[in-house]
């Protein structure tokens, strides 16, 4: 057998050299495909937490409680398809929110506007509307004591299916920021109950006379500041993000705009029987 002149040796070292500089290569880029893989995805525009803001049992019905908590969504953040099994009743403080639920219309909500649940609905659609601001949102909830506040639902019942909500939340519902209530349900469980959602505007310098509402009655401040007071407790000065509670029996005998040049407002929510007035005078004594 003959042996390879030098130029042809030459040129098979060569070759060898850039064969195996192609399969480094190779390794390398199929090493950097598994590593990319391996590694946690991007993080997400961020946590949506919720803060409970108070919880108080539900007068008449042993084993249920009303929670308001604040809910906090950031830029670009929505929640994956789940259910309360609750009447949860929303309030946007804040930002932008798209709100469905199974059967229901997809709307967006802005500050001020309402979105109810019934305690059957699949919330199949709850996000930040924004990719660049945050959002916020009171959520007003009646639930079973023993049950979580959020349960998960699996894809296959997160599909369409009819709402069982009695009275779907319209896009004229929706668009309703201000008027004697935002948001009203008869409790489920109480007949003659019902829950009233309202926001209260004080001007500067205003107060309201001594009265009482024979419900429980759960205030949240949202612009300036309010002094309240109910008989025998402490007088309160309360700010934004503040709040105050009124059981049925309570005299409201101090509520009024703790400014003389600044207006405030608050968010009202009453569990109330149906056949007394919301609002009732206290004769002075």
């Amino acid at each position: 057998m003959s042996t390879p002149s030098r130029r042809g040796h030459s040129i098979l070292i060569r070759f060898g050299s850039l064969i195996r500089s192609a399969t480094v290569c190779a390794a390398a880029a199929l090493l950097c495909i598994s590593l990319a893989r391996a590694q946690p995805p991007p993080a997400s525009a961020g946590a949506i937490t919720a803060k409970q803001l108070m919880a108080r049992d539900l007068i008449g019905a042993p084993g249920k409680q009303a929670v308001l908590s604040v809910i906090e969504v950031p830029a670009g953040a929505s929640s994956a398809p789940h259910k309360h099994e609750a009447q949860v009743f929303v309030y946007v403080v804040s930002g932008h929110l798209i709100m469905q639920v199974a059967g229901g219309p997809r709307l967006t909500l802005g500050p001020g506007q309402t979105f109810y649940e019934n305690p059957t609905d699949i919330h199949t659609v709850s996000a930040n509307a924004s990719n660049t601001e945050p959002a916020q949102f009171l959520a007003f909830v009646i639930k079973d004591k023993d049950k979580p506040g959020l349960i998960p639902v699996p894809p296959d019942q997160s599909r369409e299916q009819p709402s069982t909500s009695a009275v779907p939340v319209s896009q004229a519902d929706a668009a309703r920021t201000s008027g004697p209530a935002l948001l009203t349900r008869d409790v489920i469980g109480l007949p003659g109950k019902q829950v009233v959602m309202s926001v209260i505007e004080q001007r500067p310098g205003t107060s309201s006379k001594p009265h009482r509402h024979y419900a429980q009655v759960f205030v949240y401040v949202l612009q300036g500041k309010m002094i309240m007071q109910v008989k025998g407790g402490p007088r309160l000065t309360l700010g934004p993000g503040q709040t105050f509670y009124e059981s049925p029996s309570d005299i409201h005998t101090v509520s009024a705009n703790a400014s003389t040049t600044d207006p405030a407002k608050f968010l009202a929510i009453l569990i109330r029987d149906k056949n007394r007035p919301v609002t009732s005078p206290v004769p002075a004594k």
